[in-house]
């Protein structure tokens, strides 16, 4: 299939130093992107990082992310989303 994002946000880092010398850095697919691909420690980092945010306990956090770990065994997605609940 063609590619329809070409694209994949990477970048590039130029630092110009006083004396003139340049470093130059370009990664074109960033740690987590696709064509690297995803690690479980990437995502479980990320999840721990960012679902208190959204009010989870850290007991919540552990408890939807094991969870998560195992959601292709076929557990109602139910079940998850009394885990993510944020009670008022």
């Amino acid at each position: 299939m063609p590619d329809r994002f070409p694209h994949r946000h990477g970048g590039s880092v130029t630092i110009r130093m006083k004396n003139r010398q340049e470093f130059r850095s370009t990664c074109t697919a960033p740690r987590g992107s696709g064509p690297r691909g995803v690690e479980w420690a990437d995502v479980e980092r990320k999840y721990h990082d960012l679902a208190p945010l959204a009010g989870l306990t850290p007991a919540q956090v552990d408890a939807s992310l094991a969870f998560i770990r195992h959601l292709d065994e076929g557990a109602p997605v139910a079940q998850l989303i009394n885990l993510i609940n944020v009670k008022s």
